[in-house]
């Protein structure tokens, strides 16, 4: 039986990662021979790595996922195959292995002093903190060349071009923005300026409502990859259901912008 275990090393003296997410190794350990092998993770992007992560643990057949913490977005894909998931666990590697083992060997009884629910504690929270930082920090650079590149966009596509576009109907509007949305995807702090941009060139808050919602959840570049983890039925109707939601949005945010 194999296991997924989010590691900060690359052996099993290393730590378990307290974020699944953002750990640069992942260890897929086997049980019964204490064999592994080592998925490098630090190496990609914040959007890559769920899928490539989440593709490459189904495909070397590991039965369980065990890290610190671990996303509800990441949990279910996993468990929709059948795959468990072990969070609010601390201690090196070979810890959580030997847990686990007697976890399974002893009717399920999980040691205490490796996988326990983890509290609020301050460390926790200092924890929170610095990378809540970290995270703002690697947003300014992109956010100052966002603004930089809107200054040049805004010199070569002028109002016209614009309007020639979005017609000013809600409809055909809702459709226009989310479809732009879903293939210009980024982050979403980048999605407001846009959308600044938008509104005060005359396009309809329809188009932009669209705009902004699909900016950061559809995507249709991430479509081949989202095949190949959840399936083709999932990937496809997850894309269309979100299409015909996020024009209902833009309807809505439009109604209740009127309204105040």
């Amino acid at each position: 039986m194999k296991i997924a275990v989010a590691a900060k090393g690359k052996d099993l003296n290393a730590q378990v990662c307290e974020r699944f997410g953002s750990c640069p190794y992942i260890l897929i350990i086997d049980t019964e021979t204490l064999e592994y092998e080592v998925l490098p993770a630090g190496n990609l992007s914040p959007r890559s790595f769920p899928a490539e992560v989440l593709t490459n643990i189904l495909r070397m057949g590991a039965s369980t996922v065990i890290a610190g913490f671990m996303s509800p977005r990441l949990v279910g894909p996993l468990t929709s195959k059948g795959i468990e998931v072990v969070t609010g666990v601390r201690g090196s590697v070979a810890e959580v292995v030997d847990a686990y083992r007697k976890r399974k060997l002893d009717t399920l009884a999980a040691s205490e002093s490796v996988i326990n629910i983890r509290g609020k504690t301050a460390e926790e929270v200092r924890w929170a903190l610095r990378k809540t930082g970290r995270e703002f920090l690697s947003i300014v650079p992109v956010l100052i060349g966002v603004i930089l590149l809107i200054g040049l966009c805004e010199a070569f596509i002028n109002k016209k071009f614009l309007l020639s576009i979005f017609s000013g109907n809600p409809l055909e509007d809702s459709i226009m923005g989310a479809f732009w949305g879903s293939i210009l995807i980024g982050n979403p702090v980048n999605s407001y300026v846009i959308g600044d941009v938008l509104l005060k060139n005359g396009v309809s808050l329809y188009a932009v409502a669209a705009f902004l919602t699909t900016w950061v959840t559809v995507g249709f570049v991430q479509l081949p990859v989202e095949i190949e983890t959840l399936g083709a039925r999932f990937a496809i109707s997850r894309l269309l259901v979100s299409m015909l939601v996020f024009i209902m949005v833009a309807y809505s945010t439009a109604w209740l912008m009127q309204l105040f």
